[in-house]
């Protein structure tokens, strides 16, 4: 009896230690990024103003402004690019989030899927470009 105690104290605190806690599926590239900058393929540079954040989650990705829930999207990772998939989403706001869209969608509201590729990730910096070579600079928030 003496030597079950023990081993039945161990099973209940690894149980409860590791039990339905859900973690980061894609390594550093999962948490909250906060944008630094935007350069678009003109060589314009756009200082952030710190409030836009983009926030990976699984395979969920939300866009955030001033830390509150904005936009919800599918996201689909393969450790070099990434692909978002807004199923309802106005274009006139996407443009905070460094995401711009072919002349003449200006007022467009539908599905907006849009790719990107990771030029550098590491636990506090993400830098990337999108499909319409907009890169984005992050910092890990």
């Amino acid at each position: 009896m003496k030597k079950i105690l023990p081993i039945l104290t161990a099973i209940i605190i690894l149980l409860g230690t590791s039990s339905c806690r859900k973690l980061p599926l894609h390594g550093d590239f999962s948490g909250m990024w906060q944008i630094l900058t935007l350069e678009y393929p003109d060589g314009t540079v756009e200082e952030s103003n710190h409030d836009y954040y983009y926030c990976f989650n699984r395979h969920v990705v939300m866009l955030r402004q001033n830390g509150n829930g904005y936009l919800n999207g599918n996201l689909t990772y393969n450790e070099t690019d990434f692909t978002l998939q807004f199923p309802k989403a106005s274009t006139r706001y996407l443009n905070h989030w460094g995401i711009t869209l072919p002349e003449g969608t200006e007022d467009y509201t539908g599905e907006v899927v849009i790719s990107y590729t990771i030029d550098k990730l590491t636990s506090k910096q993400l830098i990337v470009t999108t499909e319409r070579g907009v890169t984005i600079t992050m910092r890990k928030y």
